[in-house]
Order: structure tokens, then sequence, then C-alpha cells
């Protein structure tokens, strides 16, 4: 299934808005253990295991194109949004896990909740050449690197 992408000039406000909540979430774990010294790693890696899932990814070049893949398991279409800029890809969306009254559960590893990547390309791609497929879980992109002149232009 085709997917639809948004393009944008850049990434940093999507990544802001997710690095404000992992931070409230890492302060509110510093002050539950009494605001001691020396966690603050811990906290911040707990604080982002709990806030977001990090779907895994690969990126793969060939023939000056790029391939991006997401294993995103359980997650519809609807609930994906996939924005790229020159630079980068970001992947965000929410899944819903839940166990049924009554379950007993003895092992859960699905995530539930928002996710949310950022791939960096390793050169500047061409945004009006990206396309995306989406199918059984996994996320396709394909990003054809841009030419020597459009990457080396500046926009002042």
């Amino acid at each position: 299934m085709k997917l639809k992408l948004q393009t944008r000039e850049s990434v940093i406000d999507a990544i802001e808005t997710v690095r404000h909540q992992v931070a409230e979430r890492a302060f509110e774990l510093f002050k539950r253990r009494g605001g001691a010294l020396g966690r603050a790693l811990d906290d911040w890696l707990t604080a982002e295991r709990e806030t977001v899932w990090k779907p895994p990814v690969e990126v793969v070049e060939k023939d000056g194109e790029f391939l991006i893949e997401a294993a995103l398991a359980g997650i519809a279409p609807k609930d994906l949004d996939v924005q790229v800029t020159p630079n980068a890809l970001v992947i965000q969306g929410s899944g819903a896990h839940r166990h049924r009254p009554g379950e007993v559960v003895h092992t859960c590893e699905f995530r539930p909740g928002a996710l949310f990547r950022a791939v960096e390309f390793p050169r500047r791609i061409d945004t009006d050449r990206v396309r995306a497929d989406y199918q059984n879980g996994l996320l396709r992109v394909w990003a054809r690197e841009a030419d020597d002149a459009e990457s080396r232009r500046v926009k002042v």
C-alpha cells in the first residue's frame, strides 16, 4: 500500500516535542527517587523507554538511492505519519496493544503508545523523488540522493 509522505523543511519541531516529553518523565522519576544525584542518565533512559517506542530501522544504499525499512508490526497505516526533509526521515504514530479483562499475561513484549523514530540520511536527498510503501508491518521508504548542485545549494 502506497503511503503519503509529508515534506518538511526541518524535523526539529517533531524531535523537540518528543525530547520535552522524555525530559518531563525523567524529572518525575528523579523526584520520585527523592532528588538524589548520580542517576540522571538512568532516569533519562527509563523515561525514553516509557515515553516512546523506537522501532528498529535499516538504511541501505544502492545506485544513489537510499532504502529505509522500519519494522512497525501492529500499526495501521492510518496511524502513521511519515515526514521527510532533505536530511532526515521522521516516522511517528501510535499503536494500541491491550490485554483483555480476565487474561493472565505471562509474557508481553509489545510496546503500546507513541512511536517515534528520526533517521538521518547519509547525504542530502531530493524530497520530490521520495516514495513509501507499507505492507505487513514493514515501512519502506525510497529516497534518491540529491544532485551535486542541489545538495550544495544553500537557501538564504
